[in-house]
């Protein structure tokens, strides 16, 4: 049988997940409002940024667990700060760095495929059923678009030994030795797979970092003013993430991922992210009081934005306020080639933390 804690974290990976509330009254009038002013605050950028002189966070301001800024706590957070930049570096910069070879850091969705050839001795895509005695051995059935996706869940699932797929999206895990489950062949419309049955990968990854190393000299961060926000990383439920303190009621920051990477033209790509503010949860629902449209991503190619999105509709991962956010997209043709990433976040005005964790972009 699972652990009771492999059965909570299965459970928050596939079945737990809540999904950021978010107003669909309004919504398409408000994004393409927050979407004009992203657009417009960046392209001012190029106009207006001026040189920064390097910039730390002043005593007493971040707000954290530290005693190197004058409070009382202990210095156990592993916080680090880098300097701001202006825009025009920071094009300079991703335009004459070679293009980045892919991290696996193991946040991107794997791609899985059957395995060829068949494993022998593997019950693989075989109709039938399975003895009713069984219950504990098995999770409840969840919704998948696709055979290759319920393939995937059991590749990333805790414990999983075999699946089951119905037409219609049914996937179910099993986590017992399938030879276990008094297996009968005959026409049920269930297809039943074992693990090993299919192949998993993350070969298609074109970008997937973390911030676990604490090393963030790939990152930079362009602001509108001096000291209006400030970059580092800092320690957030045990993980260490991209720390962007907001220092100011207004304003923009620009967080610029300086590599550059190559996509190719009319293919479909996965971007996601994971992100979440130091505003508190909502102690009934545990969700985070975060009004994550104030964040917007960009792909660029020649300084030309080819991709852009405010995240929306994110799914709650269990982590104090940690949403993740995923979204598909098709690059054209023209744009092919090198490509740069940035965020943005718009001051919320009451001087936040954002931390951003688990980027990748993935080709599907």
């Amino acid at each position: 049988m699972a652990s009771p804690k492999a059965i909570a974290i299965f459970a928050l990976l596939t079945f737990g997940r809540v999904h950021a509330e978010n107003d669909d009254e309004d919504c398409d009038d408000e994004t393409t409002a927050l979407s004009t002013t992203f657009a417009t605050s960046i392209a001012s950028f190029t106009k207006t940024a001026s040189s920064t002189a390097t910039t730390r966070f002043p005593g007493g301001q971040d707000n954290d667990d530290n005693d190197d800024d004058g409070d009382d706590c202990d210095d156990d957070d592993n916080e680090t700060t880098t300097s701001q930049t202006t825009f025009a570096t920071v094009t300079n910069t991703a335009s004459s760095t070679s293009t980045t070879t892919t991290a696996h850091s193991g946040h991107a969705p794997l791609t899985c495929t059957k395995a060829a050839p068949k494993p022998d001795g593997l019950v693989c895509g075989k109709q039938g059923y399975i003895s009713r005695d069984e219950e504990q051995g098995r999770f409840p059935p969840t919704q998948k678009d696709s055979l290759e996706e319920c393939a995937t869940l059991c590749a990333t699932g805790p414990d999983c030994a075999a699946f089951s797929y119905r037409e219609g999206g049914h996937c179910q895990i099993f986590i017992r030795d399938f030879s276990t489950y008094g297996f009968t062949q005959t026409t049920s419309g269930t297809y039943w797979f074992e693990k090993d049955c299919y192949e998993c990968s993350d070969s298609k990854t074109v970008l997937d970092v973390d911030f676990r190393s604490g090393d963030i000299s790939d990152w930079s961060l362009t602001t509108d003013r001096d000291e209006t926000f400030f970059l580092g990383t800092r320690n957030v439920d045990g993980l260490l993430a991209l720390w962007v303190l907001e220092a100011t009621t207004d304003g923009l920051a620009q967080i610029n991922y300086d590599p550059t990477f190559k996509l190719n033209g009319e293919s479909t790509y996965e971007l996601g992210f994971a992100a979440r503010s130091s505003l508190p949860v909502d102690p009934e629902n545990g969700l985070p009081d975060t009004n994550f449209k104030l964040m917007a991503v960009y792909l660029s190619a020649d300084d030309k934005v080819i991709y852009e999105n405010i995240p929306t509709g994110g799914v709650w991962n269990g982590g104090q306020g940690w949403f993740k956010f995923s979204d598909k997209f098709i690059v054209p043709k023209a744009n092919a080639g090198s490509i740069s990433l940035k965020f943005t976040i718009q001051a919320s005005g009451q001087q936040l933390d954002w931390f951003l964790g688990n980027v990748y972009i993935t080709k599907v």
